[in-house]
């Protein structure tokens, strides 16, 4: 067992937002008290479980068949802290765990690939020790492998072949501490785990067929990992970025990296070859990017404060075959993902008003931007996800299977607040679907 606090590099207690004001974009800094009492501006901590809202009462399906568990299904994070599972009209509900309390805390809850399974960290308080552990189960909450690990895990992805889930959490190297990228075997049982590499921060994505990682390490370096630890440096000179990205296709890698000491963001082949520069920025921009599921188009930020989150900046789009730009956002660009397929992407403007952190939610369809809704995000999804929404876009789902809803948690102006599903058609209010702070939609 170990120390409670578990050191993390991210949560900002201040945030330099930027407005679009006559065309100009004018800086300004937002002080956001994170909701979480007794968080520290570098610290991941337990925390008792919140009251729960009023809510329908929805009664737990606990024979739900296995194909119905994994298919079009929301996986949520309770008010109470326990983990769930539920239709996007709200029923059906199946609860994967029931006994969340100040001293027992679930996070992360990931579908794999093919949505068949669903992992979570598990924490277990003992006075001033804690208990971490990884859990995965079938989606209809049967078939469970649990393995015991040193520190709690911040972050879980899957493979592509769901055969295999990867986990960041902290570590101890050389008497100081950094973060670990580890891997449990889970159709090998999943009472194993295997160290890849250590540094901080680390980032990381999937190849295609599930057998090596694409990582940028300490702010310094980029290189492919394979199963067994052998390491291939890509490059040593890496710039401000945070997570890579592997196409699907198998044969880009996309990250940012100085060429003759100029910071680019590039399109490489696994040998590390440059195919394509997309853009050049100068040494203090912030990149933030993600490859379409088609691999047509890059969708990236540019954000010129350190400010705590990844992206803050305008959005952009580059198109690979014809190399033409379009930018999408003048206003500050929280977080983006993709449809599946490609073609639309859903982003997040940061909006202030009246002392609050707002997110609008925006939708660019291939031809036009159009608003969805606004909403004040919640405490788990501004602290935990929002940070790093470049590398959760890899492993997290916001977006339904059909492209047809998104999914988000927060509270809406009228102040109702909870798991919110949003249709993008120009008409679909959204709907609350149950009560909680976090959902994911299932791939499949």
């Amino acid at each position: 067992m170990h120390s409670f606090t578990v050191q993390r590099h991210w949560l900002p207690t201040l945030l330099a937002v930027k407005r679009v004001m006559s065309g100009r974009l004018l800086l300004s800094l937002l002080t956001l008290t994170l909701a979480l009492s007794g968080c520290t501006a570098q610290s991941f901590m337990i925390q008792p479980p919140a009251a729960p809202a009023e809510t329908p009462e929805v009664a737990p399906d606990t024979a739900l068949d296995p194909s119905v568990a994994s298919t079009n299904r929301l996986v949520v994070i309770g008010e109470d802290g326990n983990l769930f599972t539920v239709n996007p009209d709200g029923s059906t509900r199946l609860d994967l765990t029931t006994d969340a309390g100040s001293a027992h805390y679930y996070s992360q809850p990931t579908w794999s690939s093919s949505g068949e399974r669903i992992g979570w960290a598990e924490l277990a308080r003992s006075g001033d020790e804690v208990i971490s552990a990884v859990v995965t189960s079938r989606a209809d909450g049967t078939d469970r492998t649990r393995l015991e690990v040193p520190f709690p895990p911040f972050y879980l992805h899957w493979s592509p072949d769901d055969a295999k889930l990867a986990y960041l959490g902290n570590w101890m190297g050389f008497s100081e501490q950094t973060i670990a990228l580890r891997v449990v075997h889970v159709t090998d049982g999943g009472d194993d785990a295997s160290t890849l590499t250590t540094g901080q921060p680390l980032y990381f994505s999937w190849s295609p067929d599930g057998q090596q990682l694409l990582t940028h390490i300490g702010d310094t370096r980029t290189a492919l990992i394979a199963l067994d630890g052998t390491e291939t440096s890509l490059t040593e000179t890496s710039t401000n970025f945070a997570t890579p990205q592997w196409a699907n296709n198998g044969t880009q890698l996309l990250y940012a990296q100085e060429v003759d000491g100029r910071p680019q963001l590039v399109i490489a082949d696994p040998d590390g070859a440059i195919q394509q520069t997309i853009t050049f920025v100068n040494g203090e921009t912030v990149l933030n990017f993600s490859l379409s599921p088609d691999s047509k188009q890059v969708a990236y930020t540019e954000t010129d404060e350190q400010i705590g989150l990844n992206s803050l900046g305008p959005l952009f789009l580059f198109d690979l075959e014809n190399e033409e730009f379009q930018q999408i956002s003048s206003e500050p660009v929280v977080a983006f993902f993709w449809r599946p397929g490609g073609g639309a992407l859903l982003f997040m403007s940061a909006e202030i008003e009246a002392g609050e952190f707002w997110l609008r939610l925006r939708l660019w369809d291939g031809e036009e931007t159009r608003d969805l809704s606004r909403f004040v995000p919640s405490p788990t999804l501004i602290q935990q996800y929002l940070p790093f929404a470049d590398q959760y876009a890899q492993s997290t789902n916001f977006w339904s299977p059909d492209g047809s809803a998104v999914v988000y948690a927060g509270r809406l102006e009228n102040n109702d607040q909870g798991i919110w599903v949003q249709a993008v058609d120009e008409e679909s209010a959204p709907e609350r679907v149950a009560e909680g702070v976090f959902a994911a939609w299932s791939p499949q």
